[in-house]
């Protein structure tokens, strides 16, 4: 979806950054999600395409913005402290 969107704009860099970006955000999804619904929801892409269908841009950045809050609060993006099993490392600590 989010590739064909970008092919749409017919801009081979502005596709080729997309494609990038996907395939990159769908394994930092895979490493830091926090709920199993931290994907894309159909009716968020629905509701993008009608408005860019439309020609409203305004409220196409609106939604664009709305999706990636809604992505980003699937994502738990918190450092995380590396336990050990190693006795001697629990020690140490």
């Amino acid at each position: 979806f989010h590739v064909g969107i970008a092919e749409i704009a017919a801009h081979s860099i502005f596709t080729n950054f997309v494609r990038d970006l996907v395939s990159h955000s769908s394994l930092i999804i895979a490493l830091y999600w926090k709920r199993r619904d931290a994907t894309c929801e159909k009716h968020a892409h629905h509701a993008l395409v009608d408005a860019i269908e439309a020609g409203d841009s305004a409220d196409a950045s609106v939604l664009m913005n709305s999706h990636l809050v809604d992505l980003l609060s699937g994502l738990d993006l918190t450092d995380k402290v590396e336990q050990s099993d190693n006795l001697a490392d629990l020690l140490r600590s």
